[in-house]
Parts: C-alpha cells; sequence; structure tokens
C-alpha cells in the first residue's frame, strides 16, 4: 500500500479545492435582466457603430487576453464623444495559444454594424456594454432594404444554422424589429426621462 505523507496530501487538498473553485467561478456567469429604459440610462456612452479591427492583447488592468475591437463611430446617439473611431475591450480571446473565454460575452465582428450601449469610458470592466449582451444591438438590412435593430441574441438565433422552426422564427424576428430610426427615437427619449 502507498504511503502519503502530509505534505502531498495537504497539497493535493489544495489542488482539489482550487480546481473546483475555478470550474464553479467559470460557469456562475449570471447576469439580471435590464430595462431598455435603464439601458439608456446608465450608459455613458450609446453609438452606432461598425467594428473595423480587433486585435487580442493581455490586459494591463486585469491580466487576462481581451479582445481589443475597434469601431468606427456613425452616430452618437446619447453621450459625448469627439472621435471618430473608439476602442473596447471585451474579456477573452486566443493569446499564446491559450483561449480565455466567459460564458455571456459576445465579442463583436469584423464588419458588424450595430449600436452599443456602453456602460463607462473611465475603466476597463470585463464586458464594456451595459448589461453584457444586453446592451448589443445589430443592425440589419430587411428584404426591403430597410434597417432594422436587433439584440444580439436575435441576430444570433437569426443566423444559426436554419432548420424549419428557426426559419419561422427568423421571419418573426425581422417583421418585430423596430426600425433603425425608431429604435434611435425611442433611445433618446428614454436617456431623456431620467
Amino acid at each position: 500500500m502507498p504511503k502519503f505523507n502530509t505534505k502531498t496530501i495537504v497539497k493535493a487538498c489544495i489542488f482539489s479545492f482550487f480546481a473546483v473553485l475555478l470550474t464553479a467561478n467559470v460557469y456562475a456567469t449570471t447576469l439580471l435582466p435590464v430595462s431598455s429604459k435603464q439601458l439608456s440610462s446608465e450608459s455613458e456612452l450609446i453609438f452606432e457603430g461598425r467594428v473595423v479591427d480587433s486585435v487580442v492583447k493581455r490586459s494591463a488592468d486585469h491580466g487576462v487576453p481581451f479582445t481589443y475591437v475597434q469601431f468606427e463611430v456613425l452616430d452618437v446617439i446619447t453621450g459625448s464623444y469627439a472621435a471618430g473611431h473608439i476602442t473596447l475591450g471585451f474579456a477573452g480571446g486566443t493569446l499564446d495559444g491559450m483561449t480565455y473565454r466567459i460564458d455571456g460575452i459576445y465579442t463583436p465582428q469584423i464588419n458588424e454594424r450595430g449600436v452599443y450601449f456602453v456602460e463607462t469610458l473611465s475603466r476597463e470592466l470585463l464586458h464594456p456594454l451595459t448589461g453584457w449582451h444586453q446592451g448589443h444591438y445589430v443592425v440589419i438590412q430587411n428584404k426591403s432594404s430597410v434597417e432594422q435593430v436587433l439584440n444580439i441574441e436575435q441576430f444570433l438565433r437569426l443566423n444559426s444554422p436554419k432548420s424549419g422552426a428557426v426559419a419561422n422564427d427568423a421571419s418573426s424576428l425581422i417583421d418585430n424589429a423596430p426600425s433603425l430610426s425608431d429604435f434611435r427615437s425611442n433611445v433618446k427619449r428614454e436617456a431623456t426621462q431620467q
């Protein structure tokens, strides 16, 4: 029968404790629903933009890989921002062959056009958008070339592999999506009703 010394047992217990702790944290992403009024009132900046670049680097604030997404600012809906481009950091990415990912963080993709509700410009958060995915909207064009706005979850569902049920749902999603013009007006109105 193998003999274990106290030092080996203590090391094994500590390792097991941290393994369980890390596993629990990876799957503990829970977000409270945020109303559209909260999104508007709790965002320092709301802008329409297009993703033009992204790069993964280690965050100086957090020490883990972040994907830094550069947006062309097409329109400032609320807040104050004068530059033509803005870069926002999203926790996660692949760096030096290692992938770091947090459930609930969807990083905007190159050429994506959307409306983005930025919580703060003064510090780096794990996710820069208010309510994480809840502050992320994608602009699409319907069959009549009308620009409409979908939240990121609707957009991902729309672009998932099509089955009969998903295809029917897609048509409903697009038919019920607000126009970009109406969406902007609603956001401005809700931001001023603080």
